[in-house]
């Protein structure tokens, strides 16, 4: 069993949702693959709006999961109920229409869980990277 979170990231009226094992990491990669000029619905519709830096984002709820399919199905379940529309692979959420089986199914896998990050998609990320080179500095580090 693993745990996952369900996030959205909003800009303007338009909404993202997606699925991780490491939220703040993902945010992090949103922010490198965005600078990166990565071409795809959400980065496209960022700088429609005037950056990333106008971006929100959001943990909607945690989740044990089984498998991988487990938590596809509860993404697409999200993406089916906020009608999110940056997405790119919209996987299981046309799936998800008047799946009543579903929704009991998100709930009997949903659980509680607090994440500490930072809401800011460049500071988060350069956060990150410090406690990465941090890390692997002390690790490279011979006490002997």
């Amino acid at each position: 069993m693993s745990t996952h979170c369900i996030y959205m990231i909003s800009i303007g009226e338009h909404i993202y949702v997606g699925r991780s094992k490491n939220f703040r990491s993902r945010m992090s990669s949103h922010y490198t693959a965005y600078e990166n000029g990565q071409d795809c619905k959400l980065y496209v519709k960022m700088r429609e709006y005037g950056g990333i830096e106008l971006a929100c984002s959001k943990i909607l709820a945690f989740y044990k999961v089984d498998c991988i399919e487990d938590i596809n199905w509860i993404e697409g379940y999200w993406m089916y109920r906020l009608d999110s529309d940056l997405n790119t692979l919209i996987g299981y959420k046309h799936r998800a229409i008047n799946n009543y089986e579903l929704v009991d199914f998100e709930k009997t896998k949903r659980v509680d869980g607090v994440y500490d990050y930072i809401d800011n998609f460049r500071d988060n990320h350069e956060e990150l990277v410090v406690d990465y080179v941090l890390n692997k500095l002390l690790y490279d580090v011979d006490f002997a």
